[in-house]
């Protein structure tokens, strides 16, 4: 993975002007990479609120696995599928702060699913009720820091909820972060 992206990033340093399209996309890798690692860097790692350790961390995601959801967004619309990017569990919102920059940059929209009150009781040995329990006005205010809010719409609720509420519109990619079946 390193050596990928530091070979991303010399051919966007010395690539070649000749081939525009290749070099807007490149462009657009190196910004939100930097992007996600500026916010990784710089996003509260620890969760005030934590239920068990677990969800200690606020940080879920890494920059590798956003910078490839974002090239995939970028990739679909260049291939004509303008839809929105939905995101289906955000937590503290370090992963929609990322996917919301390059979502701007594409000049994409982001729906973000998450009942913003942790999971919900379940059968799980794994996982506790209300871990990962990111509040909405903490999320927005999370985006607002690091990401690009004008671009986001959230959904209060847990999926079944919400969705049912949801009217949508063309949809190009899922990024589902969920720990729950139900």
């Amino acid at each position: 993975e390193e050596r990928a992206i530091a070979d991303l990033a010399t051919i966007v340093r010395y690539g070649s002007k000749h081939e525009p399209g290749l070099y807007r996309y490149l462009a657009y890798l190196a910004q939100v990479w930097s992007h996600a690692v500026f916010v990784e860097q710089h996003f509260p790692r620890i969760n005030p609120s934590f239920v068990s350790g677990e969800d200690a961390i606020s940080v879920q995601s890494t920059p590798e696995e956003l910078l490839s959801i974002a090239a995939h967004l970028a990739n679909l619309r260049e291939r004509g599928l303008d839809g929105a990017l939905l995101e289906f569990g955000c937590f503290k919102g370090y992963s929609t702060c990322v996917l919301s920059f390059a979502c701007a940059q594409l000049g994409a929209t982001m729906e973000v699913f998450d009942s913003f009150e942790g999971l919900p009781a379940s059968e799980s040995g794994a996982y506790r009720s209300n871990e990962f329990a990111g509040g909405l006005q903490e999320v927005k205010q999370n985006v607002a820091g690091f990401g690009r809010p004008e671009c986001v719409h959230f959904h209060k609720g847990f999926f079944a909820e919400s969705l049912a509420r949801w009217d949508p519109d063309d949809v190009a990619l899922v990024w589902m972060d969920v720990d729950l079946e139900s």
